[in-house]
This record gives structure tokens, sequence and C-alpha cells, in this order.
């Protein structure tokens, strides 16, 4: 599959816009680059992409208040996430996990609406 380099720079403008807002900008963000993700999907690493921005907004849902979709949302990302690392026992990739990963590496990019949120 040839690279679509127009797809990249589109990825890393809406992650950039992720990191840089507060929640509602992080959330619009995510929508946007699942999207986006979800249409090139056959670019072998978009399906994890596509996993750990759907965990993103799972926890941008729940800091919102809406705990049920938060979980839909990361029951979802689960699945896809096991699919693109050809994962079949539940046990190795949790929604623990994967939360600590997303939370870690928004702690070392200094995702803007996560400091927003801590009082």
């Amino acid at each position: 599959m040839k690279a679509d380099y127009g797809c990249h720079e589109a990825l890393a403008e809406l992650l950039k816009r992720y990191y840089d807002s507060d929640i509602h900008g992080a959330y619009s963000a995510c929508v946007e680059e699942e999207k986006l993700l979800r249409d090139h999907i056959g670019f072998p690493s978009y399906k994890f992409n596509l996993a750990m921005t759907m965990a993103r907004r799972s926890d941008i849902v729940f800091h919102l208040g809406d705990e049920q979709m938060a979980s839909s949302i990361m029951a979802d990302a689960l699945q896809v996430a096991r699919e693109a690392l050809r994962i079949g026992d539940a046990r190795t990739l949790n929604s623990e996990f994967i939360l600590k990963y997303i939370r870690d590496q928004d702690t070392r990019l200094n995702a803007k609406w996560r400091q927003l949120q801590t009082p």
C-alpha cells in the first residue's frame, strides 16, 4: 500500500490539537482522528493507532461524566487493539494497561486538557 503523506500530516495535526486543547478540543480531535484512521485502516499501524485514539476518547468521556459510554468505547478499543496485536487472551491486554499507557504518554507530552482537569 502506497503511503498517504497527506493522511500522515493530518493525523499529526490532530494529535497536536489533542495535546494543545482543553477537554472539548481534545475530544473533537479524537473523533476526527478516529474517522481518518478508519478511512485509512489498510495501513498496518493504523489499527493500533485507532485503538489508542479510541482509548483516549474513552478517557475523555469518562472525565466528562459518562462512565457507561466510556466503558463501551474502551471495550471497543480493546477489541481493536487485540486484533491489531493479534492477542487472543483478554487477560493479556486490559483497560487498566491501556489507560496507564495513554495517561503516561499524556503526562510525558503535557496534554493540556489533563493539566486543566487537575485542581
